[in-house]
């Protein structure tokens, strides 16, 4: 028995949902990705008595990185759909751009290259878990803004 399709307005929220479920694991993966190599960076210099507060430290990384990349990311999503980029690649790829910038930004530009990098770790860490929880998306997207292209080989046998 085939189902029906759900209305577009019903398939549109629950698209939306979708991306948020996913832009929420993904901010989590980077602030776990971002603590782990605190706790990495401890544990090599002895220092693992600091680990008392990770809990705390965790959930404080988690709104930072939700705080930064709020505005920036569904910009981020748009543009890679516009450009038709292959996904997963281009995700981690934009959250490693948006990592390392966005640390720059919120340390005037004062980072050291060390913490850019762990940024930028963090960042392409976050962007492959947003590709997976998103469902793994690919051209062509099913969106109300950006009709899916018909390919040559639709268009010849349409004509």
């Amino acid at each position: 028995m085939a189902h029906a399709a759900a209305p577009p307005l019903v398939a549109w929220a629950l698209g939306v949902l979708r991306y948020l479920a996913a832009w929420t694991a993904s901010c989590a993966a980077a602030a776990v990705a971002i603590i782990g190599y605190g706790a990495v960076a401890d544990a090599i210099t002895g220092g693992l008595g600091e680990l008392d507060g990770a809990g705390r430290m965790l959930v404080a990384v988690f709104a930072f990185v939700v705080i930064l990349t709020a505005p920036a990311w569904p910009v981020a999503v748009f543009v890679a759909r516009v450009a038709r980029t292959p996904r997963g690649w281009s995700d981690a790829g934009l959250g490693a751009l948006m990592g390392a910038v966005e640390i720059a930004m919120f340390t005037n530009g004062e980072a050291k290259p060390g913490v850019l990098a762990v940024f930028a770790g963090a960042g392409a860490v976050a962007g492959g878990v947003f590709w997976l929880a998103a469902g793994r998306p690919r051209p062509p997207y099913p969106n109300l803004l950006l009709p899916a292209r018909r390919s040559v080989a639709e268009e010849a046998g349409a004509a």
